[in-house]
């Protein structure tokens, strides 16, 4: 518990409402991986999907990477349909597969995955490998 309190009491003076610095950013984490670890599922999820939302469109997950392990699937369950994406991906099935279980064509599902790639800041289907598998 004086973990979660810890981080939102540093958040309470270093935060700006109007911008997410990377302080805010590691101390979202901090505060999902306290709560996760608290079983406080629900503000875990708000935690780490604030921060998320954040960082994912500029393609800042280091993060979010280097703590993967603490999240406990928690990772997962805010990022599901990439994630699935890119274990389908790593395990070799077909994109035209991939595409027919998501609903979309093959080429939006090829969009896809560059777009996961390139949130990932990784070029290739090894190097998705390495970080999913």
């Amino acid at each position: 518990m004086e973990y979660v309190t810890a981080a939102q009491t540093a958040l309470s003076f270093y935060a700006s409402p109007n911008k997410m610095s990377l302080l805010t950013i590691y101390l979202r984490r901090s505060e999902a991986i306290a709560c996760h670890y608290l079983k406080r599922m629900d503000e875990a999820e708000a935690y780490l999907l604030d921060a998320l939302r954040s960082c994912l469109p500029h393609g800042f997950i280091t993060p979010f990477v280097e703590s993967v392990d603490y999240f406990s699937g928690l990772m997962e369950r805010c990022l599901k349909r990439e994630f699935q994406i890119a274990q389908l991906v790593t395990r070799g099935v077909p994109y035209r597969e991939i595409a027919a279980r998501f609903f979309v064509s093959e080429g939006r599902m090829r969009n896809m995955i560059k777009e996961i790639q390139g949130k990932l800041l990784i070029n290739n289907k090894a190097e998705l490998a390495k970080l999913i598998l």
